[in-house]
């Protein structure tokens, strides 16, 4: 299954305390960000959108820039998030996935999301992830 078509499945049990308005508005959130064709219109969206910005949205948009070759924007993405979203084991799994080869980091991600709720097997898939390609 495509991860996007995971995402409109568990997307409205994850936003059902936004109103109706802003629950359509962060749907559309979403489908713009799928259809970014670059790492600059996909962090525009982020930044102009930020109070639609829910954890699922900061996922999506961290899978497409890791998968378009920016794993540090994403982490910036992530990172700018954090203050102002409640992140999910999912969006926690995603900024581990791109943590490349900085296995540190990784752990540091695992280690805040370990104290908030229990890792699921895609989570260890990323940190051992994490450590292989740093060399640990």
């Amino acid at each position: 299954m495509r991860w996007w078509r995971v995402v409109f499945m568990v997307f409205p049990a994850i936003c059902w305390a936004m109103s109706p308005e802003k629950r359509q508005q962060s749907r559309d959130l979403l489908r713009q960000i799928q259809g970014a064709s670059s790492r600059d219109r996909v962090l525009g969206l982020i930044k102009k959108n930020r109070p639609l910005v829910t954890a699922q949205v900061v996922s999506v948009a961290m899978t497409k820039l890791r998968r378009g070759g920016d794993a540090p924007a994403a982490l910036r993405v992530f990172e700018d998030s954090r203050a102002s979203t409640k992140m999910n084991r999912k969006a926690v799994n995603a900024a581990i996935g791109s943590c490349g080869r900085n296995w540190r980091r990784a752990f540091r991600f695992f280690d805040e999301l370990r104290r908030k709720e229990p890792p699921d097997l895609a989570t260890y898939r990323a940190l051992l992830t994490a450590c292989e390609k740093g060399g640990q």
